[in-house]
């Protein structure tokens, strides 16, 4: 995927609305790990540390920077937050939620295509991230709640408008992302296999 086509489909996505920022300070905790979080964060200046709780001590999972997004599984998945996120210095955040999200989306659905995809590949490859140095049940909590925030975007965005608020007029698109998202959640179910 090109790194310039997303970040400029984050831009548009984030970057319409100032009514939604928040500033925070070096060593603020933005999401507690575990508690429940409806909103999808874009990071506009600054960087957030992502961390986990693990036997009793903090672990440092990934660090994010300006123009990465993060809240994605708790937001999809309407869960509980699987990390905790510390701003690292003076740092801006542009924050999202649901019905806001699902508005942008439906002004423009190739723009909602390419964000899907982002998020869908992101939310993969940060449950891999997290799955290192983590015991059996962790692994397979994680790998669960990728696997149910997958399935809520799948029946939200990609059903032929039988979901709750498609943004696709065009059948062979919405085709694309739930085969994309698929093939993300078969790669997840073998990866929770693996560790019964």
């Amino acid at each position: 995927m090109d790194q310039d086509k997303i970040n400029a489909v984050l831009k548009d996505i984030f970057l319409d609305s100032d009514e939604l920022i928040h500033e925070y300070n070096a060593g603020d905790e933005i999401i507690y790990e575990g508690k429940e979080n409806i909103t999808l964060y874009y990071v506009a200046r600054g960087s957030v540390q992502v961390t986990k709780h693990s036997d009793g001590s903090r672990i440092e999972v990934a660090t994010i920077s300006e123009g990465g997004v993060f809240g994605e599984h708790s937001y999809f998945g309407h869960g509980l937050t699987t990390a905790s996120i510390i701003a690292t210095q003076p740092t801006t955040l542009r924050c999202l939620y649901e019905l806001e999200l699902e508005k942008r989306l439906t002004r423009n659905p190739e723009l909602a295509i390419t964000f899907l995809k982002y998020i869908t590949k992101t939310m993969a490859e940060r449950s891999s991230v997290q799955v290192l140095d983590s015991r059996p049940d962790q692994i397979a909590q994680t790998i669960e709640k990728a696997t149910h925030a997958l399935n809520s975007m799948k029946d939200h965005y990609g059903t032929s408008g039988a979901g709750k608020g498609s943004a696709f007029s065009n059948g062979s698109q919405e085709d694309h992302l739930v085969r994309d998202i698929d093939a993300v959640i078969r790669l997840l179910e073998t990866g929770r296999s693996s560790q019964e």
